[in-house]
């Protein structure tokens, strides 16, 4: 069980001193002298663990100097790696987007080389029909010429041959016709012999 507080003013309590348990009752009673506080007597030579403790002290003063300097130089580190990773952050990012704009005209150039290829290999393929027709078409065209040169020739020949023809036909023309006045010349002879006779 937990011991109430007693309440009678003159009895000292455990949590009190009592020095000031009777500065207090000093002040209660109101005695003709005034209260002198209690002083121990200062002993002038200090005890071994009393100087190591003060000099154990004054190392941990300086140990937290030295921790508070280099907990502000850690801080100004960190500020400055907190820096240059958001400028490092910054230039990635720029590095990034310039990285994914050339890999996209990459990707635009390589589609129009894709569509540029295709489109000479049609244009290829149709000029090889084109070829092939031109030299269809020259081959026809050869091969009218030489029939039409060979119409022509053969033409030609039909022309001297009609020309020969008609040169035969007029000589014989012209024979028949020496023959026929011949012929016309000694039969009115012979008729003329025939009345002067009769």
């Amino acid at each position: 069980m937990r011991a109430e507080k007693a309440s009678r003013s003159w009895v000292v309590n455990e949590k009190t001193s009592y020095q000031q348990w009777v500065m207090n009752r000093v002040k209660v009673v109101k005695l003709s002298f005034k209260p002198v506080a209690f002083i121990p007597e200062q002993q002038d030579v200090e005890s071994e663990e009393v100087k190591a403790f003060k000099e154990e002290i004054e190392k941990m003063k300086q140990k937290n100097v030295k921790l508070v300097n280099d907990l502000q130089k850690a801080y100004h580190e960190y500020v400055d790696l907190k820096h240059d990773n958001e400028v490092r952050t910054r230039a990635c990012d720029v590095l990034i987007k310039k990285q994914r704009k050339e890999r996209n005209h990459h990707f635009k150039v390589q589609q129009d080389l894709e569509a540029a290829n295709k489109d000479l290999a049609f244009r290829g393929k149709e000029k090889k029909a084109m070829t092939l027709f031109e030299r269809e078409k020259i081959g026809l065209c050869e091969e009218l010429e030489r029939d039409k040169r060979e119409a022509l020739n053969k033409l030609h020949n039909a022309q001297v041959r009609i020309k020969e023809m008609e040169q035969q036909k007029e000589k014989m023309t012209t024979t028949y016709k020496a023959k026929l006045e011949e012929e016309r010349w000694y039969r009115a002879k012979l008729e003329n012999d025939i009345q002067y006779k009769n």
